[in-house]
């Protein structure tokens, strides 16, 4: 039985001093693509994306994020006028898991007092899935219907601010370089259609918000 006591209030203090340590919270913004159909420009046909992610803050400096995004993907040669004789055009949703590592540039609390707030950068790991909605164009496969999984590589900066005690708001742009080069849809065997072998990219950016899971006091977590 002392065993068992024992045990039960050791996961306690764990989880309490992890609780200390941790935020969860929600993502929105934008999502986009860059590839054949939009090789160079930014924020292009960018579609509405929203999350939720679970953070741990080791320290004032270093914490991990795991989180789950989604949004929307969208190239159209006809809109963008980069090929238009080519007159290919795609939609796709994508979701993406992901592990992130962040580093902050200054010492950052999230009591409201000092240290509110700290520019980072970020980078990790995830497994999304990209399902194509529609697709056209001459030469084109049609599009699987079961969507694709690829790993991809998220990188990115933001920049977090704590205006209340317990809580962290954010904006963050990243970048995701894939392992495939086609999130896009097959081009079939037309050789030029396709202006690189290059993979495809697609990124996220916006606005979080997320609060500390402080159930016990209001103590300095770090």
């Amino acid at each position: 039985m002392r065993k068992i006591i024992t045990t039960v209030l050791t996961f306690f203090v764990i989880f309490t001093v992890s609780a200390q340590r941790s935020e969860i919270g929600l993502f929105g913004g934008a999502s986009y693509y860059c590839g054949d159909l939009n090789p160079i420009i930014q924020f292009q046909l960018a579609k509405p994306a929203v999350g939720l992610f679970y953070r741990y803050n080791f320290d004032e400096r270093l914490a991990i994020k795991l989180g789950f995004t989604k949004g929307g993907l969208e190239g159209n040669d006809d809109k963008t006028h980069f090929q238009p004789d080519r007159n290919y055009s795609f939609k796709s949703s994508v979701s993406e898991l992901s592990a992130q590592f962040e580093v902050n540039f200054c010492n950052f609390s999230i009591e409201g007092k000092e240290n509110s707030i700290s520019p980072y950068i970020f980078g990790g790991i995830g497994l999304a899935s990209n399902n194509i909605t529609e697709i056209s164009g001459v030469g084109v496969i049609l599009p699987n219907p079961n969507p694709s999984q690829i790993i991809s590589f998220p990188f990115g900066i933001g920049v977090k601010m704590c205006p209340l005690q317990n809580m962290t708001i954010g904006l963050e742009w990243g970048m995701r370089k894939t392992n495939t080069d086609n999130l896009d849809g097959d081009f079939g065997s037309i050789n030029d259609n396709k202006v690189s072998t290059a993979n495809d990219w697609y990124s996220f950016a916006g606005f979080s918000i997320s609060y500390r899971l402080n159930f016990f006091n209001s103590n300095r977590c770090f």
